[in-house]
């Protein structure tokens, strides 16, 4: 018989979220429309920069935050890709992995490698990704804001000083992670 305290406690509780798992299947087609869309809507943008510098330079530069914002999401690019959830082939993983990281200035085995080591040290000290999250627990919104602006303006350059150190160290010839 259940006692009144242990009734309530299960009829407190959360439905779970169940994700079909057509969601959770692989799909080069979706890769594809992602990648069209994290990697051509930023292009298409830089490619009409001089049209809006025509119309107006303000409009350019009203440009630069929104752009901004999609050349950074290429980032998720880049994370999907080492994890091997962007595309059902390995192959396409690997090469839009890189291109974003072109894209983005971002070293693609280095980045492999930092992820890697940042998966079996969430939040420790041997983190390498701990600079992008570790000040945010319980952070401010004053906080929280400056965290999101920094990669619009330019800010996290010094974070490429970490993957280039890291990319140095790394006992593969620099030219196989161009190509």
């Amino acid at each position: 018989m259940k006692t009144p305290k242990s009734a309530a406690t299960e009829h407190d509780k959360k439905p779970r979220l169940v994700i079909p798992d057509r969601f959770l299947e692989k799909s080069d087609l979706w890769g594809f429309r992602s990648s069209l869309r994290l990697l051509g809507v930023p292009l298409l943008w830089i490619v009409l920069l001089p049209t809006f510098y025509r119309i107006s330079p303000w409009l350019a530069v009203a440009t630069t935050v929104p752009l901004g914002i999609a050349i950074s999401k290429t980032s998720l690019l880049i994370h999907e890709a080492v994890h091997g959830h962007l595309f059902k082939t390995p192959v396409l993983n690997r090469l839009v992995g890189k291109i974003g990281g072109w894209w983005t200035l971002v070293d693609f085995v280095t980045f492999d490698v930092l992820h890697r080591q940042h998966h079996a040290h969430v939040g420790a000290d041997g983190d390498p990704q701990l600079l992008d999250y570790g000040a945010l627990d319980g952070a401010s919104r004053r906080t929280l804001t400056w965290h999101l602006l920094r990669p619009l303006i330019g800010w996290n350059v010094r974070h490429m000083i970490t993957l280039v150190r890291q990319r140095l160290a790394l006992k593969r010839n620099w030219l196989v992670s161009l190509v």
